[in-house]
């Protein structure tokens, strides 16, 4: 949408909020602690909410400018889904046939 500074502060505040809870996650905390997963889980939640919350109001501005036109539906990403897929299955295969190569080599 033609926002270039605003999606590069986006990325660059993610990766300061990232940086010390990652830095958290491995260097602070146990490897067999258990509670290591519910805090996975509460960040990935927190990123479902917080994430909308920050689009919504450009979104909110983009439909105002822009009456005639509706967003492109879900299920049309569904595609690019399946691409990154099978994308990532012939990298997997890939690097498996490496290490096979590799180990008989």
């Amino acid at each position: 949408m033609g926002q270039t500074r605003k999606a590069t502060q986006t990325v660059l505040y993610t990766l300061a909020a990232f940086l010390p809870v990652l830095f958290t996650l491995f260097a602070l905390i146990p490897a067999d602690a258990g509670f290591k997963r519910i805090i996975g889980i509460a960040i990935e939640g927190a990123g479902f909410s917080v994430f909308p919350s920050v689009l919504r109001k450009d979104f909110l501005a983009w439909k105002a400018a822009h009456p005639g036109v509706h967003p492109r539906n879900d299920y049309a990403a569904a595609g690019w889904g399946m691409l990154g897929l099978l994308l990532t299955l012939v990298l997997l295969f890939l690097l498996s046939m490496w290490d096979v190569y590799r180990r008989l080599s």
